[in-house]
């Protein structure tokens, strides 16, 4: 029986995203798969995000009780490199330890498998139903442009000097700061930047979490 390993984003998702790792298990198992997978080995030591509170900063893993990064990189790394493939979840080249997962396997010369995203079929027929030009694009080309103007904007400021990334270790409460923007909604921010920019960035941000997670 061949070994794969998980590799996926983690922060910036609700419990570490966790379902979703526990989801890719179980569709690896069924097909034939031992599978190593980093939820697990996390809860082995002792850590289970699930008894964390809903207003944890999940952006973060500083101060967390039985989780230490340093040994988390360690123990996956032995794992990894124990593994005939690795398997990446969506939204992984967002994710700093996935990239490194994905480069680290890709240098030992493991299979790389990687999850198709949800919400874009490969079937025709369905593809034809999901019009992202026409129907995305064509609608809102100024609002679009305004939103990835603020990306690179926010880009620049946390990561300097690096190409552009949504970089989810830095504030996922995206609901909360939505929140925070719609109030000011007709205005501009100290930045210079419309509120109604920021609304719609992170209603984004939120709905490509949720599907992610399989909302």
């Amino acid at each position: 029986m061949k070994t794969i390993y998980i590799a996926g984003p983690m922060r910036g998702f609700k419990h570490y995203n966790f379902p979703a790792f526990d989801d890719a298990k179980e569709e690896l198992e069924a097909k034939g798969w031992k599978v190593i997978s980093p939820a697990d080995l996390d809860r082995d030591r002792g850590f289970d995000p699930t008894t964390l509170p809903d207003d944890h900063d999940w952006s973060s893993v500083d101060g967390l009780k039985h989780f230490k990064l340093e040994d988390a990189i360690t123990e996956d790394v032995t794992a990894i490199r124990a593994s005939d493939a690795i398997f990446m979840l969506p939204g992984w080249r967002q994710s700093t330890g996935a990239t490194a997962v994905y480069h680290l396997a890709k240098w030992a010369g493991k299979e790389i498998h990687e999850a198709e995203p949800s919400q874009l079929p490969t079937d025709a027929i369905a593809r034809k139903g999901i019009p992202v030009v026409t129907g995305c694009l064509h609608y809102f080309p100024a609002a679009l442009a305004e939103v990835a103007m603020l990306s690179k904007a926010g880009n620049d400021q946390h990561n300097p000097r690096q190409l552009l990334h949504w970089d989810r270790t830095k504030s996922a409460d995206h609901v909360d700061c939505l929140g925070r923007h719609l109030l000011q909604i007709d205005e501009r921010d100290t930045d210079g930047q419309l509120h109604a920019a920021k609304v719609a960035w992170r209603a984004l941000a939120h709905l490509q979490v949720m599907l992610e997670q399989g909302a």
